[in-house]
């Protein structure tokens, strides 16, 4: 069962995502967990630059550390060279390479507890078909705020919840 980013704890969102919105790395950078002794490492898998870098640079001024990845290939091959250093994937549905889904059911057959957050602009449903019996650990739908994807990747490298949003 997947759940919604509105029960975890409401934060302000300074803006959201493409270019155009308020997105901007002037956000206030924050201690990502006391639980971890080390940043949240996030692998980032997402073809758009205008968007993976931005959000990755916005990322580590919140404390995460982050690995980026261009498109699904890409994506696999980092995942299974640094499986024991990552603690999330962020993971767009639509890569060039291998699509999402095919990424998630690969990762998940190396390391069967890695948590994904699956990102689309499609909303939940349509994602959910795509994957064909896979269970995301969460779901964001693009556009997403800078805040509200920090808080969900904390919440879910915390096991505070099993998330999306609509």
């Amino acid at each position: 069962m997947v759940y919604t980013v509105s029960a975890l704890p409401k934060v302000a969102a300074t803006g959201a995502w493409p270019p155009g919105s308020s997105l901007t790395a002037s956000e206030p950078a924050t201690a990502v967990s006391r639980s971890y002794d080390r940043p949240i490492t996030v692998l980032m898998v997402e073809d758009e630059e205008s968007l993976r870098v931005p959000v990755a640079k916005l990322l580590r001024r919140r404390g995460f550390a982050v690995i980026e990845a261009s498109d699904g290939r890409s994506g696999m091959d980092l995942f299974r060279e640094q499986v024991g250093k990552i603690d999330v994937v962020l993971l767009d549905m639509t890569l060039p390479g291998a699509s999402g889904a095919d990424v998630m059911a690969n990762m998940s057959i190396v390391r069967p507890d890695i948590k994904v957050i699956l990102t689309s602009a499609f909303d939940l449903e349509t994602v959910r078909e795509a994957l064909h019996g896979q269970d995301p650990t969460a779901y964001i739908r693009k556009p997403y705020s800078s805040a509200q994807l920090a808080e969900l990747l904390r919440a879910t490298c915390l096991g505070k919840s099993r998330a999306q949003s609509a």
